[in-house]
């Protein structure tokens, strides 16, 4: 069995990828395989953020999804691919709650979308090493922030969690951060996230040609 440090999704030989979480492992193969692999416990016992079902994978549920949205991709179960920190301007706390909605792409609980004052640099970096595809969200963050999000930005870009940062400040951008907009509203509850998140992570599982 091989030790892994963090939840997310895990290749094994043969490009054969397992999903870890809590409960069993996952793989997108239509027969029973065992998981060679099991997540180490860190010290500080986080819990891990996301909860993925692929099963209920549905390549149709991506007809009506905004997949050309910023914030919607931000927030989806995939590998930040390089971009490790996304900004949004959100001076008046329009997006808090449109962020807390697409925590369902992952099965997050829309709890841990908290205020960036609640960290210091290495309270998210340990948050980043919990795994490798749900996003981290924050909010409330202004140009007093800067030095924090460079510093943190720099772990993510790694190949750790994306970091998702709602701003009520615009600021000059550093290396790795990049400022994007959304025209979402909070009309995407109505769509069925689960089963999106799931297929955009099965498409990523298997290699398929991912939509964004």
């Amino acid at each position: 069995m091989t030790q892994v440090l963090r939840y997310g999704v895990h290749w094994a030989p043969g490009d054969i990828a397992f999903l870890l979480q809590t409960g069993d492992p996952q793989h997108a193969l239509p027969f029973h395989l065992e998981c060679p692999f099991q997540v180490r416990k860190g010290p500080l016992r986080f819990t891990c953020p996301h909860s993925v079902d692929i099963k209920y994978a549905n390549p149709s549920s991506l007809d009506n999804a905004p997949l050309d949205d910023p914030l919607f991709q931000a927030m989806a179960p995939l590998p930040s691919n390089g971009e490790g920190v996304w900004v949004f301007h959100d001076p008046e706390d329009r997006l808090l709650r449109i962020a807390q909605i697409l925590c369902r792409l992952s099965g997050m609980e829309p709890s841990l979308v908290l205020p960036i004052w609640y960290y210091n640099t290495q309270a998210i970096i340990d948050r980043l090493k919990l795994s490798n595809i749900s996003p981290f969200a924050m909010t409330d963050a202004t140009s007093k922030d800067a030095t924090l999000l460079f510093n943190s930005g720099r772990f993510a870009r790694a190949g750790t969690r994306r970091i998702v940062v709602l701003s009520k400040d615009r600021f000059p951008g550093f290396n790795g951060a990049k400022w994007h907009n959304t025209k979402l509203d909070e009309t995407v509850a109505d769509l069925p996230l689960e089963v999106i998140g799931a297929t955009l992570l099965q498409k990523h599982m298997t290699k398929s040609e991912l939509p964004f």
